[in-house]
């Protein structure tokens, strides 16, 4: 019985003490373990804060060792953003694409989007080589390129770089460009841009229209077709034969890249077509001014800059009417100067037209003593460049023939000008408002090279008859360069007629002939490219065009 009692009383204390501890121990444990919570939500907190980017973990309410080991991966991950973080400012400072939706227009059942791009390259050294990938609609088609090879398959555009534009510099850009047609205008969603450098490879992503980086670069490299000043023809060459699938064999002609002089260099004869520096058959479709006495205004550098840029002009003539009581006066050579200075800054060529029209026989003693003069000046300005082409009497017209007016004269202003330029390009006009080629190619000029004949329509004018008259002088080896039309009738005004100008415009690619149309001005006439109501002079867009300007700028797009 005694050892039963000592028994139940050694149970007892063991209750009682282990009761004592599990009380201490909760009341304790809980408080140490409220403490290590702390420090982990601190640590967390502290985390969080390291890493913006990181939004704050769902596991603060967690368990006591849940919470220890948040804390150490909070670390781990605000580090390994933070390095993500770096890496990703670096990328996007490395490289960058930045589109521009120049223009859009109506093709048939599709929309033709413009699009003019710049890869940034601003990294420390220059690249050896590019690729873009842009995602488009599929059934896409590339009407033209320029610096670059374009390619479609299925969903996917591939823009490779061309031999003369591997090279980005440090710092510096780059311009591409091409016009596509789609089901609607079309606007890069997701481009792919994959460099190679000496210091490796890199691949960027751009979304949308790109241009998100703020750094600043200089415009243009020295192995890029971008810079808008011109050069001659020892020029590093721009040779985009490849881009957009478009071939030299035939009456193909090679396509303008940024800066058609660059690219194309001195131009010349040869057998009936207008070759390049590299005797590729390349041609001019260009823009005529208005008598520059009557509308000096239009002859600027943002008039001839949104013409190159937004519809792939790459000449402008200028028309300095040659009779006095037309506004001839000296002092109009400057205003002639000063387009062929923004002409050439511009990358493109430029015609100096001495405008015979209601003067009508060239060969008079009056015009010639000042046709003289005005070739001469001319000429030793322009020697050593390699964009000017001389014109040197618009429409002959009147009682005026080949053979006793204008071969004679022709004579006389080809000798002026080779005694300085010996090398340029010369239009002659031909008889009857320069129609009658058929008529010159039984006699042409004899002993000279770099010789074309001008050939002048208005499409609700002229029409099967003509063309029948220049294929004639084509099939006699006449080389004929149409230095005016328009697609309204003869007087610059009446109704258009867009059937006869398509087939126009027929002739002029089945047989490479180039084209300056008539007339860059706001004047009440169905000739000209500009609504009356417009009163800019330059940075044109297709709100500002007549329909005339419309049809015909449209058409250039997409030769």
């Amino acid at each position: 019985m005694k050892n039963t009692k000592i028994f139940i009383c050694f149970i007892v204390a063991i209750l009682i003490v282990g009761g004592g501890a599990f009380f201490l121990g909760k009341q304790f444990g809980n408080k140490g373990s409220e403490s290590t919570s702390s420090t982990a939500q601190a640590t967390e907190k502290s985390a969080t804060e390291k890493s913006s980017s990181d939004k704050a973990s769902s596991d603060d309410k967690s368990s006591d060792s849940d919470s220890s080991v948040s804390s150490d991966g909070a670390d781990k991950v605000a580090s390994d953003s933070s390095e993500s973080m770096k890496e990703g400012a670096e990328g996007s400072a490395s490289y960058d694409v930045a589109y521009t939706i120049s223009n859009s227009w109506d093709s048939g059942d599709l929309k033709a989007t413009q699009i003019d791009g710049k890869i940034y390259n601003y990294t420390d050294s220059a690249t050896k080589d590019w690729t873009l990938t842009i995602t488009v609609e599929e059934g896409s088609k590339i009407e033209s390129g320029w610096n670059g090879n374009y390619d479609i398959k299925g969903s996917t555009l591939t823009i490779t770089s061309m031999d003369y534009n591997k090279e980005i510099q440090a710092g510096q850009s780059i311009d591409f460009g091409f016009i596509i047609d789609c089901s609607k205008e079309f606007s890069p969603e997701e481009t792919v841009l994959d460099v190679q450098a000496d210091s490796g490879s890199a691949s960027v992503k751009v979304s949308g229209l790109g241009g998100q980086k703020t750094g600043e670069v200089t415009e243009g490299s020295s192995t890029s077709s971008s810079s808008d000043s011109s050069s001659g023809d020892s020029s590093k060459s721009s040779d985009t034969s490849a881009s957009a699938g478009n071939s030299t064999g035939g009456n193909s002609v090679v396509p303008d890249g940024a800066n058609p002089v660059r690219q194309h260099g001195r131009l010349s004869v040869k057998e009936t077509s207008l070759v390049d520096k590299k005797g590729r058959k390349y041609r001019l479709k260009g823009v005529s001014t208005h008598g520059i006495a009557w509308f000096p205004e239009y002859v600027n550098k943002s008039a001839f800059k949104s013409l190159k840029k937004r519809y792939k002009v790459n000449t402008i003539r200028l028309a300095m009417y040659s009779a006095t009581d037309a506004g001839y006066t000296k002092s109009l050579h400057a205003k002639v100067k000063e387009g062929v200075k923004y002409a050439t800054e511009l990358g493109m060529y430029v015609i100096i037209d001495w405008h015979i029209l209601s003067d009508g026989n060239p060969n008079t003693a009056d015009n010639i003593r000042r046709a003289k003069a005005f070739f001469k000046e001319m000429s030793k300005a322009y020697k050593k460049q390699s964009n000017v082409i001389y014109e040197i009497c618009n429409e002959p017209n009147g009682n005026v023939t080949w053979d006793n007016d204008i071969k004679p004269y022709a004579n006389k202003m080809i000798k002026v000008i080779r005694k300085n330029d010996k090398k340029a390009v010369i239009i002659v006009g031909t008889p009857t408002w320069s129609q009658d080629v058929d008529v010159v190619s039984n006699s042409p000029l004899k002993g000279y090279k770099n010789i074309m004949y001008a050939l002048h329509f208005y499409a609700a004018t002229h029409k099967d008859d003509l063309r029948n008259k220049a294929q004639t002088a084509l099939n006699n080896g006449l080389p004929i360069f149409i230095s005016e039309y328009s697609i309204c009738d003869a007087s610059g005004n009446g109704s258009l007629d867009k059937a006869s100008a398509s087939e126009w415009f027929k002739f002029i690619k089945k047989n490479n002939l180039s084209c300056m149309a008539w007339s860059l001005c706001n004047k009440d006439e169905a000739a000209s490219l500009l609504k009356p109501s417009c009163t800019k002079t330059g940075g044109f867009k297709n709100s500002d065009l007549s329909t005339t300007g419309k049809w015909i700028l449209s058409r250039y797009r997409k030769m």
